[in-house]
């Protein structure tokens, strides 16, 4: 008698916790409180910006939050900093849920 789940309930419990994660790749408008300076010296704080995840690995969660000013620069940035490429050290299922969100 098995009691727990089996190798595919915890496979979809692991896709689902990734999809979730790679959803942060997609660039979205935050608030925030960021100094830039104008041309008349003068320093004024945006409120709309632009906010997408860098993975740094595939694997972990170790990531870096990348705020632009543009909606495009911000799909260039995630898109030159996520390539989709399968090789042998990603997962299928990461390369299909990247390529999937950043169509």
């Amino acid at each position: 008698m098995l009691i727990g789940q089996d190798k595919y309930v915890k496979f979809n419990i692991e896709n689902k916790k990734r999809e979730k994660l790679f959803d942060q790749m997609i660039p979205y408008q935050v608030f925030a409180l960021l100094p830039i300076k104008l041309e008349n010296e003068q320093w004024a704080w945006l409120q709309n910006v632009w906010r997408f995840t860098h993975f740094k690995s595939a694997v972990d969660k170790d990531v870096t939050y990348v705020y632009t000013l543009t909606e495009k620069a911000a799909w260039d940035l995630t898109r030159n900093y996520h390539p989709i490429n399968t090789s042998s050290q990603y997962d299928d299922t990461i390369a299909q849920a990247a390529r999937k969100r950043l169509r």
